[in-house]
This record gives structure tokens, sequence and C-alpha cells, in this order.
């Protein structure tokens, strides 16, 4: 009996009347995609996660989704996107937590350096950054860059060097 009623229960809570409207139906699926995001997150599943609350975001913009797809996005290991759902949060006007500790944590997201990988024609070009004098690679090159502008030249023999600007955010 005590199990029939638990399973009544959540499906009362659950339940949307009949002539609900297409919002109230978003919000619904956008609660139960979020709950979703929320277990992911548990197991950490940075990634199913990061979905989920995508997901929720489509249908409903909560700031909790927000908040959450920010923090998913951090510990998935892409601060670009953390640094968009964070300051989406914040300027949603909704924060429960230390606006001063997230502004703190965006800023560190911030210098947080990016992957950045180097290919050319020929194989094997060098690869300067910022003017070093010395190669830091050769390429197929991965190399990890703080946020900011940076030069990279290829230099290769038998060809002319070249330079390349590049945006690191």
């Amino acid at each position: 009996m005590r199990t029939l009623v638990a399973v009544a229960v959540a499906a009362l809570l659950f339940a949307v009347p009949a002539g609900a409207s297409a919002q109230e139906d978003d919000e619904a699926a956008a609660h139960a995609l979020y709950e979703e995001g929320r277990e992911a997150y548990a197991r950490g599943e940075f990634e199913r996660a990061r979905d989920r609350f995508r997901a929720s975001l489509a249908r409903y913009p909560h700031p909790a989704a927000m908040l959450s797809l920010g923090l998913a996005a951090e510990r998935a290991g892409d601060a670009a996107e953390a640094v968009e759902q964070l300051e989406r949060y914040l300027a949603s006007g909704e924060v429960a937590e230390d606006a001063g500790a997230l502004r703190a944590r965006i800023e560190r997201l911030r210098r947080t350096p990016v992957e950045v990988v180097v290919r050319s024609t020929p194989l094997g070009a060098r690869v300067h950054v910022d003017g070093a004098p010395d190669a830091s690679a050769a390429t197929p090159a991965t190399l990890s860059l703080s946020p900011g502008h940076h030069v990279l030249r290829l230099v290769a023999d038998g060809y002319a060097p070249l330079d390349q600007g590049l945006e690191v955010v």
C-alpha cells in the first residue's frame, strides 16, 4: 500500500492538467530534462549533464539551468561555455549564491588555457608563439595557449615564414 501511495503522489506531482498551455508543457519538459542533468552531474557524467541542461534551456530559460550548465561545462573542460552560461545566470537577476564568488570564478575561467591545433602543408613546420626564438612544436601540433591575442609563426625549409594572428577566447 505504501508503494502505491508513493507512486500516486509522484504521478500527481508531474501531472499536467488536460487544458495546460504549451508554456506549461515546456516548463514541465524543461524541469524533467533539468533533473536528468542533475542526476548525470552527480554521477560525474558532465557531457551528458551539459546536453540535458542545454535541452532544458531550449525548452524554458530558467536561471537554475543556466547556472547548472555553466558548472557542468566547467567540469567538462569547456571554459568558454562555462563563462557564457555563468554570465547569463548573473544577468538573470536571480542569483542565489554569492555573486562575488561567481564573478571571481568567471575571471579564473577566462584565464584558463585553451588547446589550439596547428596544422600545415608541408607537415613539420616549426611553430613559434608570440615571437619566441625557439619553436614550441612542429606541425601538426597541439598548443596550450592562454586567452588573448597571439601571433603564430610557421617556418618550414624552402618556404617563406607565415605569421598568423590568433584570438584565443
